[in-house]
């Protein structure tokens, strides 16, 4: 995001903290988990505010992530 040039995943950003997180994609909604110490809440909200606002496009990393949502969507329905 623009609010954390440098980092590539949330991953980088977050494990460092002890959180660790998670999504899930059904038909009409996706649900974002983060579990992480309450020392690092703040961090844990100005992460997840820059994801949900604050994105840099990268066409490679949305391919593949509609790819992942295209399967969870799939399976849900079988």
């Amino acid at each position: 995001t623009k609010r954390f040039p440098g980092y590539k995943t949330l991953d980088q950003m977050l494990q460092p903290a002890g959180a660790t997180h998670n999504a899930h994609t059904s038909l009409h909604h996706t649900f974002y988990y983060l579990t992480l110490p309450q020392d690092q809440a703040e961090l844990g909200l100005k992460v997840y505010l820059s994801m949900l606002g604050d994105l840099e496009w990268n066409p490679e990393t949305f391919s593949r992530e509609r790819q992942v949502v295209i399967n969870e969507i799939v399976e849900e329905r079988m």
